[in-house]
């Protein structure tokens, strides 16, 4: 995700996904405290809100995914904030015709110069 960001921001785009510079990827975040589970709750949802097109990295071995990309992705949903799948549909709502799938990060910068 980090890597994604930095070639986002090096075309011009703003990367507004705080979570992953709050703490290492090795962090098991149910292993966190109560109340910073909430902070960082509370600051996905104000960074989808902050979104113009939600992009969704789905690179991870089908099982071994997160569920909260899947709830970030229904906020985005709701707000009828475009998507871009990267990766595999592995979701009944990834074949939404809100969303659009592609298979690597260049090819999702290549998409996002059409909302520009």
């Amino acid at each position: 995700a980090r890597e994604a960001i930095q070639l986002l921001e090096a075309e011009g785009w703003l990367g507004t996904s705080r979570c992953i510079d709050v703490h290492p990827e090795a962090v098991n975040w149910m292993d966190l405290a109560d109340a910073l589970m909430e902070r960082e709750a509370l600051r996905d949802l104000a960074d989808i809100n902050e979104s113009d097109v939600f992009l969704l990295l789905n690179t991870q071995a089908r099982g071994s995914e997160t569920s909260g990309k899947a709830v970030e992705m229904g906020v985005a949903i709701e707000r009828e904030i475009p998507i871009i799948l990267i990766g595999p549909k592995t979701n009944v709502f990834h074949f939404l015709g809100s969303v659009t799938q592609v298979a690597t990060v260049d090819a999702a910068i290549a998409h996002l110069k059409e909302f520009k």
